[in-house]
C-alpha cells in the first residue's frame, strides 16, 4: 500500500524504511515490525509520498539521506519530510524555505541561501496539524479522495464518508457500471470516476 500511494517500486519503499544490508534507512517506519508484516506511519507514507517527488525530479538517495539528517540533527524533526516547512529541489540540491528565501541543505555549499522558486505541488495536498502532515488529498483524487490515519488506517476513501476507492474500482472491474455503484454506495457519478481515476492512476505509476 506504501508504495501504491507514494508511487516508488516496492524495493525502494523498503530500502528506505528498514535499510539494505548495511546500510540503515533514510526515514522510520514510525510503527512497531509486526511477526509477518512491516508497516509503515501515516507520517512515513507522507514522507514517501515527498521523497518520491524529489527522486522524480532527479534527487539522488544520498542527497535526500543528507537532507534528513540536517533537519532531524540540527532541529530535532523525528519526520522531517512531513513537518510543515517548504522544501524545494533543483535536481542536484534540497533547500529548506527560510523566510523569503531558500537554504541550501545538501551538497558542498551548504547553508548558502538561494532565491524563493515555485513550491512543490505536493504541498498543496496536505493539511497540516500541530507543523506535521495530518491528511493528504492526492491531485490524482480531483479533490474528491483523501488519505486520513483516522479513517481506515489511512486508506484512500471519498471525502466525507469511509467508503475506499479501492472497493469501487473492484466493482466497476467486475462489471458494475458508475451509476449501479454511485446508487449502492449513494455517490455521485462523479465520485465515482473519480475514484476509479484514482485507482488506475496508481497501478499505472506501479
Amino acid at each position: 500500500e506504501a508504495a501504491r500511494y507514494s508511487k516508488l517500486p516496492s524495493s525502494t519503499v523498503r530500502r528506505w524504511v528498514f535499510g539494505f544490508r548495511e546500510h540503515s534507512g533514510i526515514i522510520e517506519a514510525g510503527l512497531p515490525r509486526l511477526v509477518r508484516y512491516r508497516a509503515v506511519s501515516f507520517l512515513t507514507l507522507i514522507e514517501l509520498g515527498l521523497m518520491g517527488r524529489f527522486k522524480s525530479r532527479g534527487l539522488s538517495a544520498r542527497k535526500l539521506r543528507e537532507a534528513g539528517e540536517v533537519l532531524s540533527q540540527e532541529r530535532g524533526i523525528k519526520h522531517p519530510f512531513a513537518y510543515e516547512h517548504l522544501l524545494q529541489t533543483d535536481g542536484r540540491e534540497l533547500y529548506l524555505l527560510y523566510e523569503d528565501t531558500y537554504r541550501q541543505l545538501t551538497g558542498r555549499h551548504r547553508n548558502n541561501m538561494v532565491l524563493k522558486d515555485v513550491i512543490e505541488q505536493f504541498f498543496k495536498e496536505i493539511d497540516f496539524e500541530n507543523e506535521y502532515a495530518s491528511r493528504w488529498r492526492p491531485s490524482a483524487g480531483q479533490g474528491i479522495v483523501i488519505l486520513d490515519p483516522t479513517i481506515r488506517f489511512g486508506e484512500a476513501v471519498i471525502v466525507g464518508t469511509r467508503i475506499p476507492t479501492s472497493g469501487i474500482a473492484d466493482q466497476i472491474k467486475a462489471g458494475d457500471s458508475a451509476k449501479e455503484v454511485a446508487l449502492c454506495y449513494d455517490l455521485s457519478i462523479e465520485q465515482v470516476q473519480a475514484a476509479t481515476r484514482f485507482e488506475e492512476r496508481l497501478l499505472k505509476a506501479a
